[in-house]
Parts: C-alpha cells; structure tokens; sequence
C-alpha cells in the first residue's frame, strides 16, 4: 500500500481533527499506529476499504482514543535508581509514625481489652462469692468493678477498631502512590 493514498490521507486528517485535546506527541503516535496497521492488513491482503471500515469513522476513533488516554494516562517511565529512591523516601517518610500509631494503639488497646476482661471476671467472681482470698478488689463493690473493666473493654475495642481504621488507611496510600511512583 502507497502511504500517501488520498483515501488513508482523508481519514488520518479526520482522526487528527477529532484529537485536538491531545498532545502533538499522542496525535503521531496514534497516527502511525493506524498507518502501521493499514499496512500490516493490506500487506496481509486485506483491502483498504474493509480495514477502514473495520476501524470505523474517524471521529468514534479518535474518542475511543481519547477516552483510553484519559483513563491510562502515558507517563514516562523513571529509572530504576529513581523508582528506588522513591519508594524508599515513602518507606522513611512514613514508617516511624505508622510504627507509634501501631505500637500505641495496638499496645494500649490490646492492654485495655485484657485488663479490662480480667476485670470484668474479677467483678463477677466477687459478686457471685467465689474470689478467692489472695485477690483483693479495694473494698469495691462488684458492680463497679465490673463497670470499670466493662469501660477499659470497650477504651480498648475502640483503639484496636482506630488501629484497623489506620492501618486501611496506610494500605490504601501505598496502593495508590505506589503506581505513581513508577511513572
């Protein structure tokens, strides 16, 4: 196939005036992907016409083009050495605090929940008569006892849920910046 044929010509020129939002090196890119492929086709013994006409009119083509590249942006691809300093300012930038928000919330949480079940067993244990000699409860009556490890339950429930919350949060920063980074 001759690439200057006027009918490939016409149709390139519709495509490129239907691609006016995209940049001038999306525009060639996506004009020697179709001269490529109409010669590929006609090489292969297709005709010109049924290739076009399998590509379609040039302005549904140059949308679909347009919609593709909106949604799967091209970015230059980084060098590996930059990628690794990326990812590795992210890992410093943000390990320590991810570390004291896990250390503390899940330590004070899971403290909170234990104490406050044996607690709570303490103060069932003593209202029903059974606590054994050598536990004292400081003169308290079970029922506040049982209230008080009820309440360092629930403290801690709600640091390990904050903790679930945090850590979904910094799962879902990785997922989000790491494709980023490699761009």
């Amino acid at each position: 196939m001759n690439q200057t044929h006027p009918v490939v010509d016409r149709y390139l020129a519709q495509l490129t005036e239907n691609l006016p939002t995209l940049s001038a090196s999306d525009r060639q890119e996506i004009l020697h992907d179709i001269r490529s492929h109409l010669a590929e086709a006609t090489a292969g013994g297709r005709s010109l016409e049924s290739t076009l006409e399998t590509l379609g009119p040039a302005d549904a083509l140059a949308r679909a083009y347009s919609v593709e590249l909106m949604l799967n942006p091209r970015r230059p691809m980084s060098s590996p050495v930059a990628y690794r300093f990326k990812v590795a300012g992210l890992i410093a930038a943000g390990s320590l605090p991810t570390l004291l928000v896990v250390v503390l919330l899940g330590g004070v949480g899971g403290a909170l929940v234990l104490a406050g079940l044996v607690a709570a067993v303490v103060g069932v244990a003593d209202a029903l008569g059974d606590l054994p000699s050598w536990v004292q409860t400081s003169g308290m009556a079970p029922v506040i006892v049982l209230s008080i490890g009820a309440a360092m339950m629930l403290v801690g429930l709600m640091g390990l849920f904050a903790l679930r919350r945090f850590m979904r949060f910094v799962a879902a920063t990785w997922r989000a910046t790491l494709p980023k980074l490699i761009a």
